[in-house]
Order: structure tokens, then sequence, then C-alpha cells
């Protein structure tokens, strides 16, 4: 056999073996993906039958407890920090197909951290946040996943996270695709040291 076209075999063989690697790698990913969203599907699926099992009385309750525990967390640092609210993009969503079970990530926005933002505290928001519907939310500093929250005790509890000016804030959710979804003023504590 000629020494080319042995080369060009060759070379043809190889080309067909890195493109069945991959097929392989994506099929792989593909079916991690779908683990995965199975996997947080079960966990709300979960947290809605806790929730469902609650009264009305002790959801009330439960959200009470919470806010005050939010208040206090205010008190204990308007003295250290200077405090501004930045909320994120509005997000509404309708769904068209009740009898979906797929999950949709979506993005409210992006901030740039000020001059003089050595902190932040998440998650703030004004009126009721729909913490039933959603799955989970996410914060990302500088592209990268920093915090993953699930279920309302994670909604609410006020957190630091130590940044710097500069730094961008990205806010994801997930929610279901098969029910009405918003999510109104809802956002960060930057604070600033106080001079």
């Amino acid at each position: 056999m000629d020494s080319t076209v042995f080369e060009v075999l060759m070379i043809f063989f190889l080309i067909l073996l890195i493109a069945a690697f991959a097929l392989l790698k994506r099929g792989s990913t593909r079916k991690e993906e779908r683990k995965a969203r199975e996997e947080r599907k079960k966990r709300m699926d979960e947290k809605e039958k806790r929730l469902s099992a609650l009264s009305e009385d002790e959801k009330r309750a439960t959200y009470a407890v919470a806010m005050k525990e939010r208040t206090a967390f205010l008190k204990r640092i308007e003295s250290e920090y200077t405090i501004f609210f930045h909320p994120f993009s509005d997000f509404e969503y309708k769904a068209s197909d009740p009898y979906s079970n797929q999950l949709i990530t979506r993005s409210i926005g992006y901030y740039t951290l000020p001059k003089g933002t050595r902190k932040i505290a998440a998650f703030f928001f004004e009126g009721d946040l729909e913490y039933d519907k959603l799955n989970s939310i996410t914060l990302n500093i500088n592209g990268m996943v920093n915090r993953r929250f699930e279920g309302f005790s994670e909604y609410m509890e006020a957190r630091t996270f130590d940044v710097k000016e500069g730094d961008l804030i990205t806010i994801e959710i997930e929610f279901d695709e098969n029910k009405d979804f918003s999510l109104k003023n809802f956002g960060i504590l930057v604070l600033e040291d106080r001079k």
C-alpha cells in the first residue's frame, strides 16, 4: 500500500476516533445534566409537600420569625456600614404548558460593585417573595457560582459575602415551567465602610 494512502487512512481513522470521543462526552454531559435536573425537581416536589402540610398560621408565624431575624441583622450592620439596596430587574413569566415538568433557569441581571464596597448581603426584597414557586437562587460573583440557595429558610437568612469594588454580581433563578412566576424589587444590599 502506498504510504500516502496509508497516511490518509490513518488521518481519517483518527478523525473518526476524535468524533466518537466527542459524541460520547456529549452524551455523558447530557445524562449528567438530566440527572441533576431530576434531582432538583425531586427536592422541589418534597419542599412543596412540606409547605402544603403547614397551616396558614404556621406559614405566617415562620415568615414573621424570619423577618424579625432580618431586621435584627440590619440593626447589627448599620453602625459599621453605609447600606444601599440594589434591586435587580423585575422578572415575570407566564406558563404556557401546565403539564410540563421542566425547570427553567434565567438570569435577572448583573451589577458591578461600586468603589468602597467590601461586602454584600443577600437576599433582600420588598413585598412578598413567591418562595414556594422558586426552586433555587444562585449568587454568582465574577461569573463563578458563589452560593446556591434552595428553600424558604435559605432565601430568608441574611448572609454577608466578602467582595471588592469592580466585582460583577449576577443572580440566576430556577423555577417550574408550568407555573406563572414573578419577582419584583429583589436584590442585594451593598455594604460600604462608614468613613
